[in-house]
């Protein structure tokens, strides 16, 4: 009897470490513009335009230090807004590689699940959003705030352009801000 109850408790020991290991196998997702809000200790500092304004591209370069997939996507806004364009793009080919409307979050939680875009570590990238209204955080002293690590993420600059239609070319148009302002979740590989 002792045996039985001996074997019954080692079988339920191995199966609730087998269960916990399973949980650490897991990716975690990272949110890096929430992250860097807190960090950089940002601001809301305005929303710039309206619908008759006229529409362009913000956003930011950003790398990761390692291999991974972007799983969401959003638009932080604190206004009323239904959607933005949200644009990835390869910073050394200049191509297109994610093209999509995506929901707004007044949280700057990315919620929008999407098909997963995988990420190179170390490799560039531009994510912006398409509008024609955007938004500004700023940290209070107007300390550029570029580059700043995010968990996985490192935001490089900021990106602009008023031709929506092509890669960003205008690069830091405001050192002390996020602007637009496309959020997204990461998963880096375990």
């Amino acid at each position: 009897m002792k045996n039985s109850i001996f074997l019954i408790a080692v079988l339920l020991l191995f199966y609730g470490c087998s269960n916990n290991d399973d949980s650490t196998n897991q990716s975690l997702e990272e949110n890096p513009i929430e992250k860097t809000i807190e960090i950089a200790n940002l601001d809301f500092d305005e929303t710039i335009g309206d619908n008759t304004s006229p529409i362009a591209q913000y956003g930011y370069t950003f790398s990761s230090n390692s291999n991974g997939k972007i799983t969401k996507l959003g638009l932080l806004l604190k206004i009323i807004a239904t959607n933005g364009r949200i644009q990835i793009w390869d910073f050394d080919t200049q191509t297109l590689i994610f093209d999509e409307l995506v929901n707004t979050s007044f949280t700057g939680v990315a919620s929008q699940t999407i098909t997963p875009i995988s990420i190179i570590a170390n490799k560039k990238y531009v994510i912006t959003v398409v509008t024609r209204m955007y938004q500004t955080y700023l940290n209070n002293s107007l300390t550029p705030i570029y580059p700043i690590q995010a968990d996985s993420i490192t935001l490089i600059e900021s990106r602009a352009d008023t031709n929506f239609m092509s890669f960003p070319t205008i690069g830091n148009p405001n050192a002390a801000a996020l602007a637009g302002i496309p959020t997204f979740a990461f998963e880096p590989d375990n």
